[in-house]
């Protein structure tokens, strides 16, 4: 809350956006409201994190492995291994390599 007041504060001396003291006090309770609700949820896991800690309680409990699975190739060149061809014979991206992006030179001229 500290912060909040400072933060305000050059602000103020620094730009003067907030001329009415009424603008003024709206900022300081809207910097006070957001230190209430989320920071009080965080303590209490935290908190809780601490007591199962204490209590020797570490496990998060039974879990399956179940790995990763392979999905069914779509194309021809998805089945093939990395680095190898395309049955086309191209190599892999290489109608990509001759892509340029357009420079100033591709520019319609205006005469």
């Amino acid at each position: 809350m500290v912060l909040t007041i400072a933060a305000i504060t050059l602000e103020q001396i620094g730009f003067h956006r907030h001329r009415r003291l009424r603008d003024q006090l709206k900022l300081i309770l809207w910097g006070s409201l957001e230190n209430f609700g989320y920071r009080q949820l965080t303590i209490l896991w935290r908190l809780c994190g601490l007591f199962n800690y204490l209590r020797r309680r570490t496990n998060w409990g039974e879990m399956e492995r179940r790995g990763f699975s392979q999905p069914a190739p779509t194309s021809p060149d998805a089945a093939r291994e990395p680095g190898q061809p395309t049955p086309s014979g191209r190599a892999p991206y290489s109608d990509l390599a001759a892509a340029r992006p357009p420079t100033i030179e591709d520019a319609p001229s205006v005469t």
